[in-house]
């Protein structure tokens, strides 16, 4: 086998190998931390609510262009697998003083909930997923070179 088919088997495996990582049992990757928000009208909402439930999971801020353009499109995927009991809990971060994220929803014409965050979760969270993504950077750099270990010894 010349030096390029080689190369590109072992791209093809790595590619199997990334996306078998990513598909494994859901035992092997941590729960979502739990957590309690409060929407703007006082209430309070967590992560409990929706135990067992799909959640599309919504960060966002009233002054954010991006966010606008891409909650259309949360809501047709809401809408397009509402018989899973798929909902968005979005979550307003960074907001501008006196800012109403719920009040900004209505008026765009959706009715998702919206509670408010506070930096201190926010980091939390920030921290937890660069932990995870770390780990799963360190899972496909063992296994890349334990490929590249397997070509060069086949030489």
């Amino acid at each position: 086998m010349n030096i390029l088919a080689k190369l590109k088997t072992a791209q093809l495996i790595i590619i199997i190998s990334i996306m078998s990582i990513f598909s494994s049992r859901s035992a092997d990757f941590p729960t979502a931390p739990a957590w309690q928000l409060k929407t703007q009208a006082g209430k309070t909402i967590s992560l409990s609510d929706y135990q067992g439930k799909p959640v599309i999971l919504h960060f966002w801020a009233t002054w954010c262009p991006y966010c606008k353009k891409l909650q259309p499109k949360l809501v047709a995927l809401e809408q397009k697998y509402q018989e899973s009991g798929v909902k968005i809990v979005s979550i307003s971060f960074n907001e501008d003083e006196g800012a109403l994220p719920q009040d900004e929803i209505k008026a765009r014409g959706y009715d998702f909930i919206t509670a408010l965050m506070v930096s201190q979760w926010l980091n939390y969270m920030v921290l937890e997923a660069r932990q995870q993504l770390s780990l799963l950077i360190a899972k496909v750099k063992l296994f890349i070179s334990q490929l590249a270990l397997i070509l060069i010894t086949q030489n």
